[in-house]
C-alpha cells in the first residue's frame, strides 16, 4: 500500500499585504487633503488671497505630474518595499512640516516648497502599489485586490474629512498637518515590519508562492533591477487602449482634484 502525501494548505500573507497597501494609500490621500481643510484657515491667518492658494495648491500636482515616470524606474530598481516605505515616512514629515509654516519669513514660499517636495515624495505610491499586488496576486484575484486600494481614497476622504475638520475647529489649522503627518510616519515605521516581497517574506510558505505563479502573479519581480528603456516607454505610451485610458484618467483627476483643493473654501465663502 502506498501512503498518500497529505497536501500542504498554503498560507494567505498576500491578504495582509493588501490591508497595509490600503491603510498606506489611505494616509496617502489624507496627507493630501490636509491643505484642502486647512485652507480657509490658513487664508485668513496668512493674508493669501485666492491667486496665491492656488498657487500652492498647484505645487504638488507639478512635481507629482513631472516624477512619475522617474518613480517608476526608481520602483524597478530599488523594489516596493523599501521605496514606499522610505517615500511615506518622507511625505509624512512633509505634511507635519507644513503646521510651522506661519513661522518662517515668507510663509507662501515655505508652503509652496513643502508642497513641491510633497508631490514628489508621492509620485512612486500607486506605481509601488500596483507592483506589489502583480507580486503578490495571481490574476483571478488582482482586479479585487486592485478596487480593494484604489477604493482607499474615497475611503480617506469620507472618513478623514470630518475629523479634520473638527481637529481644526478644536484645536487649529496647524493641528491637522501634525496629527495626519505622525499617524503617517508611524505607519511607515509599520510598513517597513510588516511588508515584504513574496520570495523574502519567512510567514509565505510554497504553496502560496505556487498558487500565485501558477495564475499569472510575478513573485520573482524584485529579484533583479529593471532596466529603463525609452522603447518601452513609447511603446505604451503609443499604445491606442493606453491612450483611451489617459484620457479617461485625466477627466477622472480633474473633477476629483477639485474636491481635494478648493471644495471647503467654496463651502464657506
Amino acid at each position: 500500500m502506498t501512503a498518500s502525501i497529505p497536501s500542504i494548505a498554503k498560507t494567505n500573507v498576500r491578504y495582509l499585504i493588501l490591508a497595509m497597501i490600503f491603510i498606506v494609500t489611505v494616509f496617502n490621500y489624507v496627507d493630501r487633503a490636509t491643505l484642502c481643510i486647512a485652507a480657509p484657515a490658513l487664508r485668513k491667518d496668512l493674508g493669501f488671497d485666492a491667486m496665491t492658494m492656488g498657487i500652492a495648491f498647484s505645487a504638488f500636482g507639478w512635481a507629482y505630474t513631472a516624477m512619475q515616470l522617474p518613480g517608476g524606474v526608481v520602483l524597478d530598481r530599488y523594489g516596493s518595499r523599501l521605496v514606499l516605505g522610505l517615500s511615506l515616512i518622507l511625505w509624512s514629515t512633509l505634511t507635519f512640516l507644513q503646521g510651522y509654516v506661519d513661522l518662517f519669513s515668507s510663509a507662501f514660499f515655505a508652503l509652496f516648497a513643502l508642497r513641491f517636495l510633497m508631490g514628489v515624495a508621492e509620485a512612486p505610491a500607486f506605481p509601488a502599489n500596483n507592483r506589489l499586488t502583480v507580486m503578490w496576486f495571481p490574476r483571478q484575484e488582482r482586479g479585487l485586490a486592485t478596487a480593494i486600494f484604489q477604493s482607499a481614497q474615497y475611503f480617506a476622504l469620507a472618513v478623514f474629512t470630518p475629523i479634520m475638520v473638527w481637529t481644526l475647529t478644536a484645536f487649529g489649522w496647524q493641528h491637522v498637518f501634525w496629527s495626519t503627518g505622525l499617524a503617517g510616519i508611524l505607519i511607515g515605521l509599520l510598513w517597513f515590519k510588516m511588508v515584504h516581497e513574496p520570495r523574502k517574506d519567512k510567514r509565505v510558505n510554497q504553496a502560496e508562492i505556487d498558487y500565485i505563479e501558477a495564475g499569472g502573479g510575478l513573485p520573482s519581480m524584485g529579484d533583479a533591477p529593471t532596466p529603463f528603456s525609452w522603447k518601452r516607454v513609447r511603446a505604451i505610451g503609443g499604445n491606442r487602449m493606453m491612450v483611451g485610458i489617459y484620457l479617461g484618467q485625466f477627466c477622472l483627476a480633474s473633477i476629483t482634484w477639485f474636491f481635494l483643493t478648493w471644495f471647503p473654501t467654496y463651502l464657506i465663502e
